[in-house]
């Protein structure tokens, strides 16, 4: 909480909802993302402001879940394809 409203008093902007991005590239699971969900709703709350989304890999995302594919960053393995499409 304390580092969202640092971040609103410097860039003058206030938050109007929290998205659950809990990603840790190729080796997150569902069973992660599940288990964070508890945390991000307890932030929202004490923000006063709504959880918006949990985002997850499209391959592990489910229906509650917002899924979208992560991109190759250009330092990424080029032989490793476990990490985006």
């Amino acid at each position: 909480l304390k580092v969202l409203r640092e971040i609103e008093g410097a860039c003058n902007l206030k938050f109007t909802g929290i998205i659950n991005n809990s990603n840790l590239g190729p080796e997150t699971t569902k069973e992660i993302i599940e288990a964070t969900k508890e945390r991000a709703q307890e932030l929202a709350k004490l923000a006063n402001l709504p959880l918006v989304a949990t985002t997850a890999q499209k391959d592990i995302a489910d229906e509650s879940m917002f899924a979208m594919s992560l991109q190759k960053r250009p330092y990424d393995n080029p032989y490793d394809s476990s990490y985006g499409d």
